[in-house]
């Protein structure tokens, strides 16, 4: 264990590394730079658009009104009138579609513009991820390892929405898969690398679309409740009201003679038609307003859903996600989502008061839209759940496949047996900092009944090593790329102490928040002997620092002897090697450690860390010297 040899074995290394461009982030700035000149270009044809419009607009407005001057050109001018409209009802299509193409090319500048920020870990420029996390005992490790907040894992990952594919990856982050799962992901991800096109849509759709968890569950859970049914007499007069209405309001266009009949017919019915519309409406407000709620959801994920379909896929994984969301045997996610789309358009007449009081009097145009509502319900709703569980599994894969394209020198890992336990790595470098600036490292950790202690003196490397080997064991475990040329694991329970914080609020002292964390560490890894919990990794950062030298000997000498009697197996750094002075540790106690060194500058002396791991304990300290480099030059 330690460090590992020159002639240690290789293991997998990510496919195409070579082929692809090392400067990604230069290659999505060059994209993002396209991608506005394309919204440029369409902004200008919609303004040229525009002037068409108000010319076929006057073109209406002219011929309509020479029309009714001139009675002997009225039919010429009747069709002119008509290919007028024609003409703007035309232009209109084309405006939307064009003003959609822009907000597709803004909105993937965007994507690669946020890219490029990844990829240079620029963090104050790379947006947050609205996640929410729970408050749970893995608390402590995500606030350990960064995986969430600023700089975090979590903000490394491309845009993820809210309300689907982020909880999937929150639940990917926190679990422990089977091998056979997370391999299968591997090769998932490994699949989407390239598919640039359908991970853009993923990355679009999380900045489109502000779903919260909530309300996806909200919607999902509409879709599997039974459809509300209809009563006899409100389908009756819903239909036969409107029939009438329009009945009449044709006889009174046809025949002058019948005309006052037939207007005071569809007024009466129109009144009747209004009344019983309003009188109803506590049964059709909860299915108007879910698809009111549900537009943009619908519209987005109908579009994915298409894309998803047209691919060709090779991996297993993909296929069952892919068959999830359309096999031939039901109705495809893309056909069903976007007939509920036509129906929350319709649905937004509402909007305009005067407009929907009309169709409301005309047709009831709420029961109506109702009815289509409940109807969709009962043909797709019970496969809504299905549906966004395969977009959250697609969207979670999509990211990890977008890391590592911002990432080409990662690999992925191989996952060995659980037995023996160990975890070997080659050039493990920090997944959160620079590439241009981290400092890689090769390190074995195991087997069990051994112990990795890293020495060094402070600011040396020792946390940041750490944190390099848990976030990477994360990202192993997730089905995601690591950061090193080759890295060998199972998936494994990791367990930390290394920001530990004292608390006023609960009147806990850091010496006890330190000795909890130890518990928790040695409750886990004892518990890791039952053959079917997950097996164990520690990492313990300055062990027992909260308390006198002595009495840190005594217990930290305790407490290692326990971690050693267990099938876990770990890392515990310190600067004081003098805790560990004990014969009985010191053959199943491998050493290793960080060095620096003093250099004199025209400005004075420097102290410079290379962060390069070397075998055996340290043999220098620098707290006395540092105090003297900041002005407290000690006696």
């Amino acid at each position: 264990m330690g460090i590992l040899s020159e002639e240690s074995e290789a293991v997998i290394v990510a496919p195409g590394t070579e082929e692809r461009t090392e400067n990604i982030a230069a290659t999505l700035r060059a994209r993002a730079t396209r991608e506005r000149g394309v919204a440029a270009e369409l902004s200008r044809r919609i303004t040229q658009i525009s002037f068409a419009r108000l010319a076929a607009t006057a073109a209406v407005l002219v011929a309509g009104a020479e029309a009714f001057a001139q009675p002997r050109y009225r039919s010429v001018l009747g069709v002119a009138t008509a290919v007028a409209i024609v003409v703007f009802a035309l232009l209109v299509r084309m405006t939307q579609g064009l003003v959609k193409r822009r907000q597709s090319a803004v909105g993937l500048a965007k994507v690669c513009e946020q890219g490029a920020y990844r990829a240079d870990r620029d963090w104050p420029h790379v947006l947050p991820q609205p996640w929410a996390w729970p408050t749970d005992g893995d608390e402590s490790l995500r606030v350990d390892l960064d995986i969430v907040g600023n700089a975090s894992l979590v903000q490394l990952l491309p845009a993820m929405s809210a309300g689907v594919g982020a909880p999937r990856m929150r639940e990917w982050l926190s679990s422990i898969g089977s091998t056979a799962d997370i391999t299968a992901r591997q090769s998932a991800v490994r699949e989407l690398v390239d598919a640039v096109d359908l991970r853009d849509a993923f990355e679009l759709c999380a900045h489109r679309v502000n779903v919260s968890e909530a309300g996806v569950q909200t919607f999902v859970a509409w879709g599997q409740a039974t459809a509300r049914a209809e009563a006899t007499w409100l389908a009756v007069l819903s239909r036969v009201l409107p029939i009438i209405s329009i009945a009449g309001i044709c006889a009174a266009a046809v025949s002058h003679e019948a005309a006052p009949v037939a207007v005071s017919i569809t007024l009466v019915s129109m009144v009747a038609t209004a009344m019983l519309a309003a009188s109803v409406q506590s049964r059709v407000r909860e299915a108007v307003r879910t698809v009111e709620s549900a537009a943009r959801m619908t519209e987005a994920y109908a579009e994915l859903g298409a894309l998803v379909l047209q691919a060709r896929f090779d991996t297993p994984r993909l296929r069952a996600i892919q068959a999830a969301l359309g096999d031939g045997r039901t109705t495809s996610v893309d056909r069903a989502l976007n007939q509920l789309r036509r129906l929350s358009a319709w649905a937004e007449v509402r909007s305009s008061p005067m407009l929907h009081a009309v169709l409301q009097a005309l047709l009831a145009w709420d029961c109506q839209i109702a009815r289509a509502v409940e109807r969709w319900r009962a043909a797709h709703g019970t496969e809504l759940d299905a549906w966004f569980a395969a977009f959250a599994d697609l969207e979670c894969l999509a990211a990890l496949a977008g890391l590592a394209y911002t990432n080409p020198s990662w690999t992925f890992p191989e996952l060995t047996p659980v037995s023996p336990l160990g975890v070997r790595a080659r050039v493990l470098a920090h997944p959160l900092l620079p590439a241009d600036t981290s400092v890689a490292n090769d390190v074995e950790i195991g087997p069990p009944g051994t112990l990795l202690l890293i020495s060094g003196s402070n600011m040396s490397g020792k946390s940041t090593l750490l944190r390099a080997i848990g976030l990477n064991l994360v990202l192993a475990r997730t089905g995601g790329p690591v950061c090193a040329a080759a890295m060998a694991c199972p998936p494994v329970r990791l367990v930390t102490s290394l920001r530990v914080q004292d608390s006023l609020a609960d009147g806990v002292s850091y010496f006890m928040a330190e000795a909890l964390r130890l518990r928790d560490i040695i409750f886990a890894a004892e518990a890791s002997s039952d053959g079917a919990a997950p097996p164990v990794v520690y990492l313990v950062d300055e062990i027992l620092r909260g308390t006198n030298s002595e009495e840190r000997g005594v217990a930290s000498r305790f407490i290692v002897a326990r971690l050693l009697d267990t099938p876990a197996i770990g890392i515990i750094t310190t600067h004081d090697l003098g805790i560990f002075d004990d014969a009985k540790l010191a053959e199943r106690v491998h050493h290793a450690h960080f060095a620096e060194k003093f250099s004199q500058h025209a400005e004075g002396e420097r102290l410079v860390f290379d962060y390069r791991l070397r075998d055996g304990p340290t043999t220098s300290t620098n707290a006395l010297r540092l105090l003297a480099l900041i002005g407290l030059t000690p006696p």
